[in-house]
C-alpha cells in the first residue's frame, strides 16, 4: 500500500516540480563535465604563471646585478674626483716650491655620460621593467584562475552554480583570457632581448674582443629564437613553438587583413574614375573582388585563433597521419598481447586495413601485417594452449580482416590494396595448406568466410595474364578444376567466372547438412554479389543481381555437381526475394552476358 501511495504521489506530482528535477539533472551532469574541464584549465593557468614567477624572479636578480654596475657610470666618480684633487694640491705644492713637474691638466668640466652607458642602463631598467611587470601580470592571472573556480561554489543550486560557471567561461573568452595569459610569458620572453643587446654594447665599451664573440652567440640565439617561431606558421606539425607565435601571427593576419581591405575599398572607390594605365574597370572589379575576399579569409584565421588554425590543420592532413598513428600504436607493448591486438584487429574497417598493409615504411614490411600474420598463427587448427571457443573467434576475427582486404581488390573502398599485398595474402594467409584446413571446418561461419576469401582472390587472379606456375597451382586447388582448362579459359571470361562461382557454391553448400544463419547466409551472399560484378561497375544492383542468382539457380538444376545444392539456393533465394517466385523464363546467355560473366 505504501509503494502504491508513493507511485500515486509521482504520478500526481506538480509538473514544474518533476520539469525541475529533470533541470537539477542536466545541469548536474553539466556541472560535472564543467568542473573537470575547469580545473585543467585553471592548473594550466597557474602552472604557466608560476613558471613566469620562478624564471622572472632569477632573471631580475641577474639584471639587477649587472644593473649595479652599470648606473654608476651615469653619474661622475668620486674616486676620478679625489684624483683630481689631489692633482691639484699637488701643483700648488709645486708653484710654492719653485719645483717644475710634468702634469698633464684635466678640465673639470661637467660630467656627461657616453651615449653606449645611456643605451646600456635604458635597455637594462627597460628588461628590469618588463619582467616585473611579467611577474605582476602572473600573479593577477593566478587569482583569477582561483575566481573562475571559486566562484561558481557560491550557490548550491545546480542550475545557479551553472550559470554562474557558463557566465564567467563566457566572459573569459570574451576578453581573450587565455590569450593574456600567453601575452604575459611572451612578455617575459621579449625582456631578454634589450638585456642581451644591452650586455652586447656594454662589453664593447670593455674589450672588442670579447664583445665580439658575445654578439655572434647572441645573434645566432636571436635566430633560432626567431626561426622557432614563424616556422608554426609555415609547418603546422613543427613541434617547437615560442609564446611570441601567437601575438606574432595575430600581428600578421590584422596587418594583412587591414592592408586588404583598404586596396579594396580604394578600388571599389577607383571604379567609377577613369582607369590609369588603360586598366579596364572590368580589372579594377575583378581586384576589388579578390581583395575582398582576402581580406574575409584573414578575418575568419583570427576567429579561429593560433592554436584553432593548428588543430585545422591536423584535421586537414592526409589520411597518411592516421596510419602513422595506427602503426605506431601496434608497435606499443599493450598490443603485443594477443587478446588486445584481437580487439583492434576486430574494429578495423576495411578501408585502413588496406592502408596498413599498404604501408610498408618500416623495413619494407608492413606494421600490420606481421601482427596479423602472428595472431592468425595463434589461431590455426591444432593450436594449443586455447580453448576451442576463444580460438574459434580469433580465428573468425583476422578471416574477417583478410576479408575486407580482398574485398577491397573488387569493391574499392578508397584504396586499393597493391598487388605485392594481395600476392603476399595468397601466399601467407591464404595457402591451401591453411585453407583445406578451414574449408571442412566444423563452423560454418568459419568455412564460408574462408571460402569467400579464396573466391574473391580466385577473381583477382583470374584478369591477371599471365599467370606465374604458383598462382596457377594455387587456382586449380581451388577451383577444383585442371590447371590446362583453366589457361583454355582465361580468354573466356564468362566461363572463367562461371568455374569460380560454382566452385564457391559447391564448397559452402554442399557439406552444409542444415540452412545457413542468418549471418552466414549474408557473408554468402555478399560474395556471390561481387563475384557478379562486372569489371567496369562498382557495386551490384539488386534487380540485375536476381536475376543473375536466378541464373544460377538454373544453371545448377543442370549441373550434376551442383544438383544437390539446387533445394539450398532455392531457399537461399527466397529468403531474399520473399514472395518472388523463382521463375526460368529468363534467358541465361543474355543475363550472363549482361553480368560480364
Amino acid at each position: 500500500m505504501s509503494e502504491l501511495h508513493t507511485h500515486l504521489s509521482e504520478l500526481f506530482r506538480p509538473t514544474h516540480e518533476a520539469d525541475d528535477t529533470l533541470v537539477d539533472k542536466i545541469w548536474t551532469t553539466y556541472i560535472e563535465q564543467a568542473e573537470k574541464y575547469d580545473a585543467r584549465l585553471a592548473n594550466t593557468l597557474i602552472d604557466d604563471a608560476t613558471s613566469v614567477l620562478v624564471f622572472s624572479g632569477l632573471f631580475a636578480a641577474t639584471v639587477s646585478a649587472f644593473i649595479l654596475e652599470s648606473y654608476k657610470r651615469l653619474s661622475p666618480d668620486s674616486g676620478e674626483r679625489v684624483i683630481v684633487l689631489l692633482e691639484q694640491i699637488s701643483q700648488q705644492l709645486a708653484l710654492e716650491n719653485n719645483t717644475r713637474i710634468p702634469f698633464q691638466s684635466r678640465d673639470d668640466v661637467s660630467f656627461s655620460p657616453s651615449v653606449a652607458i645611456i643605451c646600456v642602463n635604458v635597455l637594462w631598467f627597460l628588461s628590469l621593467y618588463m619582467c616585473i611587470t611579467s611577474a605582476f601580470s602572473a600573479t593577477v592571472f593566478q587569482q583569477v584562475a582561483h575566481r573562475y573556480t571559486q566562484m561558481p561554489l557560491a550557490s548550491r543550486s545546480p542550475r545557479e552554480r551553472a550559470r554562474i560557471r557558463s557566465f564567467l567561461f563566457i566572459g573569459a573568452l570574451e576578453y581573450y583570457l587565455f590569450v593574456g595569459v600567453q601575452g604575459a610569458v611572451a612578455w617575459l620572453h621579449l625582456s631578454l632581448f634589450p638585456f642581451a643587446v644591452g650586455l652586447t654594447i656594454f662589453l664593447f665599451t670593455i674589450s672588442n674582443t670579447v664583445a665580439l664573440v658575445i654578439a655572434i652567440c647572441g645573434g645566432f640565439a636571436g635566430l633560432a629564437y626567431f626561426i622557432l617561431t614563424i616556422l608554426p606558421f609555415i609547418d603546422h606539425a613543427f613541434p617547437y613553438y615560442t609564446p611570441t607565435s601567437g601575438i606574432l601571427w595575430f600581428t600578421w593576419h590584422i596587418s594583412l587583413s587591414l592592408t586588404e581591405f583598404c586596396l579594396w575599398w580604394l578600388l571599389r572607390h577607383l571604379c567609377g574614375f577613369p582607369a590609369p594605365f588603360n586598366v579596364g574597370e572590368d580589372k579594377l572589379i575583378e581586384w576589388s573582388q579578390f581583395f575582398k575576399a582576402a581580406a574575409f579569409i584573414h578575418w575568419r584565421q583570427l576567429g579561429r585563433g593560433f592554436h584553432g588554425r593548428i588543430i585545422r590543420g591536423a584535421l586537414d592532413a592526409p589520411v597518411d597521419v592516421d596510419i602513422k598513428a595506427l602503426t605506431w600504436l601496434l608497435r606499443l607493448p599493450a598490443l603485443a598481447e594477443k587478446s588486445k591486438l584481437q580487439e583492434f584487429v576486430a574494429d578495423i574497417p576495411g578501408e585502413t586495413a588496406v592502408q596498413l598493409m599498404n604501408d610498408r615504411r618500416e623495413y619494407g614490411e608492413s606494421v600490420f601485417r606481421n601482427c596479423l600474420f602472428d595472431l592468425l598463427r595463434s589461431c590455426v587448427p591444432g593450436t594449443a594452449g586455447l580453448d576451442e571457443d576463444t580460438r574459434k573467434r580469433r580465428l573468425f576475427v583476422c578471416l574477417g580482416a583478410i576479408y575486407r582486404i580482398t574485398k577491397a581488390s573488387i569493391v574499392p573502398c578508397g584504396v586499393l590494396p597493391s598487388e605485392s599485398v594481395l600476392s603476399d595474402v595468397r601466399k601467407s594467409f591464404a595457402n591451401v595448406g591453411l585453407m583445406r584446413q578451414l574449408w571442412t571446418d566444423k563452423d560454418p561461419a568459419i568455412r564460408v568466410i574462408a571460402r569467400s576469401i579464396c573466391a574473391l582472390l580466385a577473381r583477382h587472379l583470374l584478369r591477371k595474364h599471365p599467370l606465374a606456375p604458383s598462382e596457377l597451382a594455387w587456382l586449380q586447388d581451388v577451383i577444383g578444376v585442371s590447371s590446362t582448362t583453366i589457361l583454355e579459359s582465361l580468354d573466356d571470361s564468362t566461363a572463367i567466372g562461371r568455374m569460380n562461382v560454382d566452385s564457391f557454391v559447391n564448397g559452402v553448400l554442399s557439406n552444409q547438412t542444415d540452412d545457413l544463419l542468418i549471418d552466414q547466409t549474408t557473408s554468402f551472399v555478399e560474395t556471390l554479389a561481387i563475384l557478379m560484378i562486372a569489371d567496369n561497375q562498382t557495386a551490384p544492383r539488386m534487380d540485375i543481381f536476381r536475376e543473375w542468382f536466378s541464373t544460377l539457380i538454373q544453371r545448377a538444376e543442370q549441373d550434376d555437381r551442383l544438383h544437390k545444392v539446387v533445394d539450398k539456393l532455392h531457399r537461399i533465394f527466397e529468403d531474399i526475394f520473399p514472395g518472388t517466385h523463382q521463375s526460368h523464363k529468363y534467358q541465361t546467355d543474355e543475363l550472363c552476358h549482361k553480368d560480364g560473366r
